[in-house]
């Protein structure tokens, strides 16, 4: 039996018959790729932020100057009059002392320049009668001398009791402390049946008229240029805000991290609040220029925040980095710089999922 040959001849065929319908498939002519269609986007234009933005702040009322009230003289104290938050007019009663010993040295003053006093008559009715003596030729000079001298004796007698009944008086009147004018008791240092010492704290008084306007500002740009501009003060007490002028401005920060701004009220239209007094301050604060942004603008690349900026020309965006200056709940404010000016187009609602290059159309927020 033979069998047929399939050897080197055949080989060849094959191979030739593959390469002849690979090379029909290269040659066949190349179908065009489909250009992506754009990408319907949202698409807005950065809007201009003011100059200055209002701030608020939280504070007091609070008294400019305050200044204590003490006795003249030490004692017990037997009566306290007023408490911390009382108002006071000038000549009120404060506190009292134990009157006791200041008592009895009036009354042994007074019973001393009653004696005086009498002694006082009888020498100058003596001194009298040797000068009408002395005028009848009936008295002698020596007489009217010596009665003369008796007189200027009881004259110092009676002077130096009557310094000693108005030292005693004083006495008796610095047991008791009144106000020297109209004020606030802003703090009560003693209490009753204290031993005090002459010139010891009792209580802390303020002025009743003047105010001060004290608040606790977070730490941002702009406070220490404050120093001597207005701000409107406004408290649950007042109808109509009032005016008042920044006196202060704290260098350093407390231990809550703000910084104290201190106002003095000017408005002498109306009733000041009392001290205590919760308030909210609000005042204009200088910035640089800003380019203020929908949220959804904002996106994330490689160097940190950007936005997508489209050519108007070609609808195409590209993606531009950005510096946040602040944030709002509905729009960010963005650092000035040259990236990103107000005549730009920026994609709004849609701007996740893009790439650089790629052509967006502008869409009024119906279809994605």
């Amino acid at each position: 039996m033979i069998r047929p040959r399939f050897g080197a001849a055949q080989g060849r065929k094959t191979t030739y018959l593959w390469l002849a319908g690979l090379l029909c498939l290269t040659t066949l002519p190349a179908r065009p790729l489909q250009a992506q269609p754009p990408v319907a986007v949202e698409i807005t234009q950065p809007q201009t932020v003011p100059a200055q933005h209002d701030v608020r702040f939280i504070g007091t009322i609070e008294a400019p100057e305050t200044y204590p009230a003490s006795f003249r003289s030490g004692g017990r104290i037997t009566q306290m009059a007023v408490d911390t938050g009382d108002h006071v007019a000038k000549g009120d009663i404060i506190a009292t002392l134990d009157q006791t010993a200041a008592q009895a040295s009036l009354d042994a003053a007074k019973a001393s320049l009653t004696s005086a006093q009498a002694q006082l008559d009888q020498t100058r009715q003596a001194r009298d009668r040797a000068q009408g003596l002395l005028a009848r030729g009936t008295g002698t000079q020596d007489a009217l001398d010596e009665a003369t001298q008796n007189f200027l004796q009881a004259k110092a007698g009676f002077d130096q009791a009557q310094a000693q009944l108005e030292t005693a008086q004083q006495g008796m009147d610095d047991t008791v402390l009144r106000a020297i004018d109209n004020a606030v008791i802003t703090e009560r240092a003693a209490e009753i049946d204290e031993v005090v010492s002459a010139g010891q704290e009792v209580v802390m008084l303020a002025n009743e008229t003047a105010r001060e306007a004290v608040f606790q500002a977070p730490d941002i740009a702009g406070l220490a240029g404050l120093a001597g501009r207005s701000i409107t003060v406004e408290s649950p007490a007042q109808t109509t805000p009032l005016n008042a002028k920044i006196t202060e401005v704290s260098p350093q920060l407390s231990d809550t991290g703000t910084v104290t701004i201190k106002a003095r009220i000017d408005d002498a239209s109306a009733q000041p609040p009392r001290i205590g007094t919760l308030i909210t301050g609000q005042i204009s604060l200088p910035q640089p220029q800003r380019l203020a942004l929908p949220w959804d603008a904002l996106v994330s690349g490689p160097e940190g925040d950007a936005v997508w900026v489209v050519d108007p020309q070609s609808m195409q965006i590209r993606l531009t980095p950005v510096e946040i200056a602040a944030y709002s709940t509905t729009q960010i404010e963005l650092v000035p710089s040259s990236a990103i000016t107000a005549d730009m187009k920026i994609v709004a609602t849609g701007a996740d999922g893009l790439f650089d290059g790629q052509t967006v159309t502008e869409t009024r927020g119906d279809s994605q």
